[in-house]
């Protein structure tokens, strides 16, 4: 049985038959083991429950992929029902459809961890599988291993037990492949020169126990073809990294596991040119077979999303609106099988050459949040997770090979308002989305200088290093049982979306405390909102992210720019023009106000309202007709404009401060009575000065009088003195049914 046993005879493959030693048997089992560069002849007496045990393993593979990919589809239609109030009454049918597709996934599961145990972070844990390309099969094994069909995988224990007269081993190089000069593998490819001399050189040494048969000329001919044509497949898909780094080809026993998890056994037939392998689930997924990698596009805890709820101690409970998750990961060896063979999923942190890296792992757990508990429950939070919560580290060993890269990209979503106006009078058909998920925050695998952000929070965000960021746990985005968090970021080109996803929350909360973004982050956003409106053509945000700036960077910034907008000493026509320029700027575009917190605006009417003797001598400060301060009145009543509701018209005056700080010793009516009296300010006290300055007094009482008392929930926020403010005035029945959800059958965005 063993490779150094003699032979009593031996036949040798070569082009020329005539050299081939004729040995009369019937046809033999042949199978190639990538990882040992072996040929294994397997005994006509073991063929059956050798073809029995494989067989049953890839089924119960293909059984849990099939089971994922029909729970995937009926949540998509589910989620295209659910973009169409006017179907509500069939979303009870297509929730009971999607409920029982997932109690089936989880049935599949549990037999599949049954087969092959249960990932550990501090090892693979899982039972090793043998990976094996079969040659050549008998007539009796209905064709279920013909040669070059398909990838077939055997659990090592099983393998192992095959003793002496049931199998036996030829490796084609002659010597361990660990030696440089006899692999096949040769700078992370197939020498396929040095496969097929390898080939034609082989000798098999005949084993002790007849049972296992040599094999025929003709089989060696299968062994030749089928070989080169297998390695040539492998050649050709290897690809390349994110950064440009060749693949290479990976026989490991964590990557043999991740192609077996993959149902590379029953969709894996090799391409010369292709080589790879795709499936669909709530993870749509391209497997590259030779480097043993998974690229994966996951939403979780699915497309449709699940609305999130805040539980501070002191109220009830708080609606955010609706999250998803969206991630672009990829998956090596064991880590990367167990996400997609266990019911729950962790975040975890591993250390690499490039530092501290997060990625995802699998997690056995009892109880997933259930489709129907999701769509009506869905995820509650406190502001502290449990310490059992905060996941795990794993090392290097648990990848189940010297390779640990890994990287984990993605972003948090949640479900933006639209625009309603198109909403109205349209027909079923016409109805374009009341909501759209939109990006607000980013999920990289590095997480080097956000790694304290918001220790212990389940849901929070800061300001760290240049950058907003967030820690979200898992359970929030996988459901119970699940640990970790992600460390997010904002980067500035989704700042726009984090700031509308931040006064949506402040809005949601009709202005009162947010807790969920730390009081120096808030501040900061303050801040940037005014510096940013101070010079509309470069993104400040931007800036502070390149020069890694911090809190105290951004307030330096802020200081210095106040400092010289309401200096009135030697600088004051200077000081002047600058309350001119923040004027035009706010004119320019008076939507951006919309995103901006109540402080800022606080700020924006305080800066706006500072005048002096040097205002008057400069001509800049005139409108048409000599009217002073014409565009600063106009920039104050677009910020009243943009005012939602009475409680934040509170705010935004009890924050009309230098730097958004409580106003102390005036009460809102006085603050009130000094923006009249800058209104109602003219060079010219003619009757027609008098009666444009007093239209404008007007309509600050005007504004503060059609503004509501309690938010429309569901709306996308509007200028006040617009038609849409006006229609706006229950919750939106459209929201959030009637979202765009983009299922994974759409090619455009998401199918691979």
């Amino acid at each position: 049985m063993t490779d150094k046993a003699t032979p009593a005879a031996e036949g040798q493959l070569n082009k020329s038959e005539n050299s081939v030693v004729q040995v009369e048997h019937e046809s033999s089992l042949i199978y190639f083991r990538p990882d040992t560069e072996e040929l294994v002849l397997l005994a006509e007496s073991a063929s059956h429950e050798f073809d029995e045990h494989w067989t049953d393993l890839l089924l119960c593979v293909d059984n849990h992929h099939k089971a994922n990919e029909n729970y995937s589809s009926l949540i998509e239609k589910y989620g295209l029902l659910y973009a169409q109030p006017d179907k509500k009454n069939q979303l009870s049918e297509a929730e009971k459809a999607v409920q029982k597709a997932q109690d089936e996934l989880a049935a599949t599961q549990k037999e599949l961890s049954k087969r092959i145990g249960d990932f550990d972070s501090k090892g693979a844990g899982y039972k090793d599988v043998v990976e094996l390309i079969p040659i050549k099969g008998t007539s009796n094994r209905g064709g279920r291993a013909l040669a070059g069909s398909r990838y077939v995988y055997v659990q090592k224990t099983y393998y192992d037990d095959l003793g002496a007269g049931k199998r036996h081993n030829v490796k084609i190089s002659g010597k361990d492949r660990t030696s440089a000069g006899e692999s096949i593998y040769q700078n992370g490819r197939v020498d396929l020169k040095k496969l097929r001399k390898q080939l034609t050189d082989l000798k098999i040494p005949k084993p002790k126990k007849q049972d296992v048969k040599l094999p025929k000329p003709a089989d060696f001919i299968d062994i030749d073809k089928t070989l080169v044509e297998w390695a040539g497949s492998w050649n050709d898909c290897l690809g390349s990294d994110e950064n440009g780094k060749p693949h290479s080809i990976d026989i490991s026993a964590g990557a043999q596991f991740l192609r077996f998890t993959s149902n590379v056994g029953m969709s894996g037939k090799w391409d010369p040119n292709n080589g790879k392998v795709s499936y669909k689930g709530e993870a749509s997924a391209v497997v590259n077979v030779a480097s043993g990698t998974v690229n994966a596009k996951c939403f979780y805890p699915d497309r449709v999303g699940w609305p999130l709820k805040y539980e501070p101690e002191s109220s009830s409970p708080i609606d955010m609106g609706m999250l998803r998750l969206i991630l672009n990961t990829d998956l090596v060896g064991f880590v990367g099988a167990s996400v997609q063979a266990e019911a729950q999923l962790q975040v975890t942190t591993f250390m690499s050459q490039d530092g501290i890296k997060q990625v995802l792992t699998g997690k056995k757990s009892d109880k997933l949040p259930r489709f129907t508990e999701r769509r009506t429950t869905g995820a509650k939070f406190q502001k502290q997770m449990n310490d059992n919560d905060e996941g795990v580290s794993i090392n290097a060993e648990a990848f189940g090979g010297a390779r640990a890269e890994a990287f984990l990209k993605g972003s948090m979503q949640w479900l933006e308002p639209l625009s309603s106006l198109d909403q109205r009078h349209a027909s079923a058909d016409d109805k374009k989305a009341a909501a759209e998920y939109v990006d607000f925050c980013t999920i990289g695998s590095s997480i080097a200088g956000l790694a304290g952000l918001g220790a212990g929070a389940t849901f929070q965000c800061d300001f760290i290093n240049g950058k907003f960021g967030f820690k979200i746990a898992a359970s929030l985005c996988f459901g119970l049982g699940a640990k970790g968090a992600f460390i997010c970021e904002v980067g500035y080109e989704h700042f726009k979306n984090f700031a509308s996803w931040l006064i949506y929350q402040l809005f949601a909360l009709n202005y009162h405390y947010l807790e969920v973004i730390a009081e120096d982050a808030f501040k900061t956003f303050t801040r940037l909102c005014v510096l940013q409106v101070s010079k509309l053509k470069d993104s400040v945000y931007e800036e502070v992210n390149k020069f890694v700036e911090d809190v105290e960077d951004v307030n330096d910034k802020f200081n210095s720019y106040v400092s010289s907008v309401i200096s009135d000493a030697e600088n004051g026509l200077s000081s002047s023009r600058k309350r001119n320029q923040l004027a035009d700027n706010i004119n320019s575009n008076p939507l951006n106000l919309l995103d901006y917190t109540p402080e800022a605006k606080g700020i924006l009417l305080y800066l706006l309202t500072r005048h002096g003797v040097y205002d008057h001598f400069d001509h800049k400060a005139y409108g048409p007709m000599f009217e002073i301060y014409a565009s600063r009145k106009k920039a104050i009543i677009n910020i009243l404009h943009s005012i939602q509701t009475k409680s934040e018209w509170n705010q935004i005056m009890q924050h009309r401060t230098y730097d958004g700080s409580t106003i102390i010793g005036i009460t809102i009516n006085e603050v009130e009575q000094e923006i009249r009296a800058f209104l109602d300010e003219s060079w010219n006290r003619s009757n027609e000065f008098d009666e444009l300055e007093l239209s404008l007094t007007n309509e600050l009482d005007q504004i503060y009088a059609r503004i509501k008392t309690n938010i429309s929930w569901g709306y996308a926020l509007v200028m006040n003195n617009t038609q849409e403010y006006f229609l706006n005035t229950n919750s939106n029945p459209y929201y959030p049914n009637g979202n765009s959800s983009n299922p994974l059958s759409d090619k455009r965005t998401y199918n691979v």
